[in-house]
Order: structure tokens, then C-alpha cells, then sequence
């Protein structure tokens, strides 16, 4: 499609890091104003936080839920080129935010516009309205799409390009558990600790600061919290370092509460499925589906007002209840004087495999991709959760790798250009067929 990279590349330029409302404002912008230059119906919604992107009318709507706010690219150091000066490089279109979500967001406007160029074309009368609902919070709290469906019609069905191909009708349920730990006693040597920049991103840095003034660094890799082994917590690479510790160094440690309760955590959830702690596990399956495992992963820690807290990040299947985690978390830390200080939680996702909007979306990608279409489930939580009938869809192809959250995120020109067909093979299915999907 004429445009579609250069679109990228200037949605990509505009550093809307979640959390940095203006810059994601701008970005919204920038969708708007492509979306009206396509003749689109555009708007922005709840004080500037959401976008709606339309086109056709009809009795049901498809929806396309993306967000325009990117992951913290962290360590600068770590890439090859500015985050936010996007560049192509042997085909690859690199960039924060080239996957997750701006690239997916930029295939699924062209492929509106290919069916709406379709339509004028070969004078094709809309069966179905076609709505983008673009937000600005999709790394963080979701606020954004939360707020609107409470006051707005939810899309009949529809898909969230924000996770892989095949079909993942399935997805997992997200808990953010803030635990505090005491700091008492006489034998702190460590007064200061940081970790992590967000709840759904393994740090990459630790940072630790001893009460003799001296500092030290940990590294470790960012990556999603969904896949934590895929990434290096630089909170447990912390923990490791300080337990090589020789002579006087490491009998001081050894008694600082700190390093207990990293060292805890480490024992406990570096092979993420939390079996070392006695955390929930799934049954892998639910209603004769595969769900996967349930996956825990610390992603913050820091000192603050005399104690030190800790996010666990948990991963969850459809057949785990919320109380059986926080009751392991609460046994796990027992008698150790912890609070347990907020809970967010979303629940999973299941939808049946036979319904026939999803029979469409598979045809799509089976008919550009030449593949057959499976289903999966997507481990990680989006949108898709927010409405009855919304499956992760894309962006990722099968045996791809996936650059989210990682230094030097990229797409390649020719991947894009595939996302982009199969969305518009399904939309325009869909957006011209009398049939109801409901």
C-alpha cells in the first residue's frame, strides 16, 4: 500500500512513551488527521485519550481496538539507533512501538482505506460499519477504552492486533500484586534499590546504592513479563551478584533484608511457573482448549518510606481463581510482616472457536497467507478483554521473532505489508456481506 511506510515512520517519530500524556495526544493527533485525509469519520473522545476512526454504515460494527502509546525504551545505550528516529535498515523499519501497537495500527488504517478505496471503486454499499478505536493507554492501566465503553455501544465483534497470528480466541488474566517488605533491624547494608520502569516489562536495570555511599549496577535484558524467561530480571541478576560476594562483603550482606528477600523471589520465580513457591498451576487445559502455564515474574522493586516493595507480575489461565494467588502469595511471605498494598487485576479471555466472525478472520489469513489458520492463546492481556467478542489477531506471524518491549523493535517492510492484506481481506469480507455475525 502507497504510503503505508512512510505513515510508520512518522507515527514512530513521535516519542509518546506511556504515561507522557502530550506526546500521546500527538500521536492521537497524527491517526486523526490520516484517518479524515482517508475520508473517514474522525474524532477524538474522553478528554483527548481516545480516537474513533469510522467508516460504513450498518446494523453491526466491526471493531479494531489499537493504542498508540508505546513501551519505555529504557536503556538507550542498548540501541542501535534513536528509538525515536525511525530508520530502514535492510527492510526492517526500526523504532519503539514498530510492533506494538503503532505498526498493527498503521496496517489496519490501510486496510480500512483499501475497502473504503474498494468501495467508491466498484460502487459497494457498506453492510456493516468499520470502527478503529485508538488508545493512548495501552501499556499502562487501559483507563482510556475502559472509560468510553462505559458510556459508549461496545463493537459487535472485531479483533485487538495486539499480540500473534494465528487466532488467539484465548488469553490469559493479568494480576499486578504490590507486596511491601519490612526493613527492620540493625543490619541493613543496602539503603537504596530500584528495578523496573513498568508492571509488564522485565527490568533490564537494577540499581543499588550501600549505606558506605557506594553504587552498583546489575543488567539484565527487557522484555515482556509475559514471557519472562525470554528476557534477564535484573532484579534476580542483582541477587545472584551479591550472593557471589566474598569474605566481609558477604557476611554483611547476607544479613541485610534486602538481599533476603530478592534472593527469595529469585528461588522462587526464576523459572516463572512458581512451583518453587507454591504458587497456583494450571491445568493447561480448559474446555478441551490449551491454555498454557501460569507465569510470575517480579517486575519492580524500590525502597520507599522504611520498607521495600515489589510488584509480582502473574500470568494466569482460565481455570485459576485470583484468591487461590493472592492465598499462595499470602502463605509464601507468612509471618515475614508483608502488606499487601494494591491488587490490579483482568480477567481471562475464552471465546468457542466456531463463531462465524472468526471464520471469516480465518479465511483472511489463509487465503494471503497460504498457511493454515490455528488457534492460540495470547499470553499477555489487551484490550480484547474490554468487549464480549474481540479476538487477538496479529501482528506477529508464526515463527517470527517478537521485538516488543526490546531494544531495537523493528518490522519488516514485507511483514507489514502482509499484516496489512490480511486485514483488509477481512474487512472486506465483512464490511460488504448482508449476512449477520452477531
Amino acid at each position: 500500500m502507497h504510503g503505508m511506510v512512510e505513515a510508520l515512520m512518522e507515527l514512530l517519530s513521535i516519542p509518546s512513551v506511556s504515561g507522557d500524556k502530550e506526546k500521546c495526544g500527538a500521536a492521537l493527533d497524527y491517526m486523526i488527521a490520516k484517518g479524515d485525509s482517508f475520508g473517514f469519520k474522525c474524532k477524538t473522545s474522553n478528554k483527548g485519550s481516545i480516537g474513533i476512526i469510522e467508516m460504513g454504515e450498518g446494523e453491526e460494527t466491526v471493531g479494531i481496538f489499537t493504542h498508540v502509546d508505546v513501551a519505555d525504551p529504557c536503556d538507550l545505550s542498548l540501541w542501535n539507533h534513536d528509538p525515536f528516529m525511525p530508520i530502514v535498515v535492510a527492510g526492517k523499519i526500526y523504532g519503539r512501538g514498530a510492533v506494538d501497537d503503532k505498526g498493527a495500527t498503521i496496517a489496519a488504517l490501510f486496510a480500512m482505506k483499501d475497502v473504503w478505496n474498494m468501495s467508491i471503486e466498484r460502487g459497494l454499499v457498506f453492510k456493516k460499519k468499520i470502527q478503529m478505536i485508538v488508545g493512548t493507554s495501552g501499556e499502562t492501566d487501559w483507563t482510556d477504552i475502559k472509560d468510553y465503553l462505559m458510556t459508549n455501544k461496545k463493537p459487535d465483534y472485531g479483533f485487538v492486533p495486539d499480540g500473534y497470528f494465528p487466532l488467539c480466541n484465548i488469553q490469559k488474566g493479568c494480576m499486578d500484586i504490590l507486596l511491601s517488605h519490612p526493613l527492620n533491624g540493625d543490619e541493613r547494608t543496602i539503603k537504596d534499590f530500584s528495578a523496573g520502569r513498568a508492571v509488564n516489562i522485565i527490568p533490564d536495570i537494577c540499581r543499588i546504592t550501600l549505606e558506605d555511599d557506594r553504587s552498583f549496577i546489575a543488567r539484565g535484558q527487557a522484555g515482556r513479563s509475559t514471557y519472562p524467561n525470554r528476557g534477564a530480571n535484573a532484579i534476580f541478576e542483582m541477587a545472584r551478584a551479591l550472593d557471589s560476594l566474598s569474605g566481609q562483603d558477604r557476611i554483611k550482606i547476607a544479613k541485610d533484608p534486602v538481599f533476603k528477600v530478592i534472593t527469595k523471589y529469585r528461588r522462587s520465580f526464576e523459572n516463572s511457573n512458581g512451583m518453587m513457591a507454591g504458587m497456583p498451576q494450571s491445568s493447561r487445559t480448559y474446555k478441551s482448549e490449551h491454555v498454557g502455564d501460569n507465569i510470575y515474574s517480579p517486575t519492580m522493586a524500590y525502597i520507599k518510606n522504611g520498607r521495600f516493595y515489589i510488584n509480582l507480575n502473574v500470568r494466569y489461565t482460565c481455570d485459576t481463581t485470583e484468591e487461590s494467588i493472592v492465598s499462595a502469595v499470602e502463605g509464601l511471605f507468612a509471618d515475614e510482616g508483608i502488606i499487601i498494598e494494591k491488587i490490579d487485576s483482568i480477567p481471562p479471555m475464552f471465546l468457542g472457536r466456531n463463531k462465524p466472525y472468526i471464520r471469516k478472520f480465518a479465511d483472511a489469513y489463509e487465503s494471503v497467507t497460504g498457511l493454515r489458520n490455528t488457534f492460540d492463546v495470547n499470553e499477555g492481556s489487551t484490550y480484547a478483554c474490554l468487549a464480549d467478542d474481540m479476538v487477538v489477531w496479529g501482528p506477529i506471524l508464526p515463527d517470527h521473532e517478537d521485538p516488543c518491549h526490546k531494544e531495537n523493535e523493528y518490522i519488516s517492510v514485507r511483514d507489514l505489508t502482509i499484516i496489512e492484506s490480511i486485514y483488509e481481506r477481512a474487512l472486506e469480507q465483512l464490511a460488504f456481506d448482508e449476512e449477520h455475525y452477531k
